[in-house]
């Protein structure tokens, strides 16, 4: 971008003194500090599934992190100033490029702002925490960054979707996290499982379905109740399984325990749960889980042998 020069045209430029500074809470990054540099046009803002045309500009010691962690990201790009394009929940590079699409969802079309945050930076820093107790127990590096929205499309919002494009991008959503997590990409693929569960949540018709008729999402699918629950159920122990790969005990206490909300006979989430239990020190807990699924599996034997150590 370079100096203030660059940024004149098509909209207030913020003058040294007057630049807005706005905090955002993001669940998956922390804190953000936002610093518009010049406003945008409109009252729209991208979202999920909007293509963002932007110029990425990183100070020094941000792109040298962002080169140790990020082997997926067109680097030279952003190194060179060409506009990038970028699909809001799309990201398959780093932590940073999806703090990123935090950043850009805050932002109107022709906004120039900076944006600062912390990066959690250790031997493991790609693959993420999924949970504040995990993030509060890394090194912070402070990352500076400055975004020019150029444009974006007009992807509905969540609200406007129909049942049936709910369901179809929560689908998608999962199998771009089970290839994420086969990988070893986790944080990716907990990105994408929170995604498939935020589609899934938001599809009104589950309220009202009987538990044997089909779930009508709309006059072009017909999905069954049965295969909505499964999906469902799936995505909170894909969540669970990717917060036991960093130890978030509690995270995949809390996931299976949705899991099992939509299924009460989960011998996966039965297990998975008690596990986190028996590492948190709470072992009648695990012990009247592995109980539940070996009433369920009797034959399983992983489920024998953990439930003896919880005698």
């Amino acid at each position: 971008m370079g100096s203030n020069g660059d940024i004149n045209e098509g909209g207030h430029v913020c003058k040294e003194g007057q630049q807005e500074q706005t905090i955002i809470q993001s669940k998956f990054h922390g804190k953000i500090t936002k610093t518009v540099l010049k406003h945008g046009k409109g009252f729209s803002q991208p979202c999920l599934e909007s293509c963002c045309e932007v110029n990425i500009l990183f100070d020094e010691n941000s792109l040298n992190l962002l080169r140790e962690t990020d082997s997926n990201t067109d680097l030279q790009s952003i190194e060179s100033g060409q506009t990038f394009e970028i699909t809001i929940g799309r990201s398959s590079g780093s932590v940073i490029m999806r703090t990123i699409e935090t950043c850009l969802m805050s932002m109107r079309d022709g906004e120039v702002s900076k944006f600062t945050f912390d990066f959690p930076h250790n031997s493991s820093a790609s693959k993420g925490s999924y949970g504040e107790e995990c993030r509060n127990n890394k090194t912070h590096i402070s990352v500076s960054t400055t975004l020019s929205l150029h444009s974006f499309s007009q992807a509905p919002p969540t609200w406007k979707l129909s049942s049936s494009e709910k369901y179809t991008l929560s689908v998608s959503h999962k199998a771009q996290g089970n290839e994420h997590f086969q990988r070893s990409d986790t944080e990716m693929a907990f990105y994408c499982y929170s995604t498939a569960v935020k589609y899934l949540i938001c599809i009104p018709e589950l309220s009202v379905v009987s538990e044997t008729g089909p779930l009508c999402l709309d006059d072009s699918a017909s999905v069954s109740l049965e295969e909505f629950k499964k999906l469902l159920c799936i995505c909170y122990l894909n969540l669970a399984a990717c917060q036991a790969k960093v130890s978030n005990h509690e995270g995949v206490i809390e996931n299976c325990s949705r899991a099992l909300t939509v299924d009460a006979g989960s011998v996966k989430g039965l297990y998975r749960r008690a596990v986190a239990y028996i590492a948190s020190g709470r072992k009648d807990l695990a012990r009247t889980d592995l109980l539940k699924a070996q009433k369920l599996e009797s034959q399983n034997k992983t489920i024998a042998s953990l439930l003896k150590s919880c005698q």
